[in-house]
Parts: structure tokens; sequence; C-alpha cells
């Protein structure tokens, strides 16, 4: 197995361990499309854009910290430090700020809200965190 396939592979298990919204999310959304657009648009080779991919979904699933994803690119790619600052931004408008609201919204949706109780707030505290009060029975 050589080492891209590798990679693929690891990437898709760690995504596997993602919450089933972050999961579902990064599913359904069009990642290849919109970086390869974005590869595009910097007038990157396809292994570039490739790169690019792989950079931006490490740090989607949390295997790279977001702060080094603009030096990343500028050192895996070759790009200048302002290049890079571009594509980080450009990637947040149109990736991570989308997902973000995507699984916040999926998670809205899944998550019953209930009127605050003011009993349950104090059983929770004196419980010493007990979830348990929580469960209706």
């Amino acid at each position: 197995m050589d080492i891209d396939n590798k990679l693929k592979e690891n990437i898709k298990e760690e995504i596997s361990f993602l919450p089933k919204e972050m999961h579902d999310v990064i599913d359904n959304f069009e990642l290849g499309k919109i970086l390869t657009e974005i590869g595009k648009n910097h007038k990157f080779s396809d292994d570039e854009i490739i790169t690019l991919q792989t950079e931006t979904v490490l740090v989607l699933i949390g295997l790279v910290n977001p702060e080094l994803y603009a030096k990343n690119i500028e050192n895996n790619i070759g790009t200048s430090e302002q290049e890079a600052k571009k594509i980080e931004n450009e990637t947040i408008k149109k990736i991570f700020e989308p997902i973000y609201e995507k699984v916040v919204e999926k998670i809205k949706q899944n998550t019953k809200y209930e009127k605050q109780n003011w009993k349950k707030s104090i059983n929770f505290i004196l419980s010493g965190g007990d979830y348990s009060y929580f469960i209706e029975k």
C-alpha cells in the first residue's frame, strides 16, 4: 500500500470516529469540488490540489491544529505566506464555517430542548454532576 492510499485509509478511519452529526455533514459536503475550485483559482497543479485537500481534511477531522493550516499549505504546496493566508481565509469561508453551521444545525435538530427547571438545576448541582436527574423515569 502506497503512502497516498495509507493516508486515505487513515483519514477514512478518523472520520468514522467523529460524532455522527459531523460525520454526516462531511459525507454530504462537496469538499473535493470546493477545494479543487480553490486550487484551480490559485493555479495549483493536480498534485498541489490533492495536498490542499489532504491538509484541509486533516484539520477538519482534528488531526492537525487549525493554527498550523496556513503554514502547512505554505510548506507543503510551496506558496508564499500571503497566498497561504488567502487560501486559509477562503477555505474558512467556503468550508469550515459552512460545515460548522451545518453541524450546529444538525445537533439542534437532534436535541430536544425542554424548558429549564430550577429544581433540576439544583438537583444536578447537588448531585455533583449526576446526569441521571435528567433522565425521565
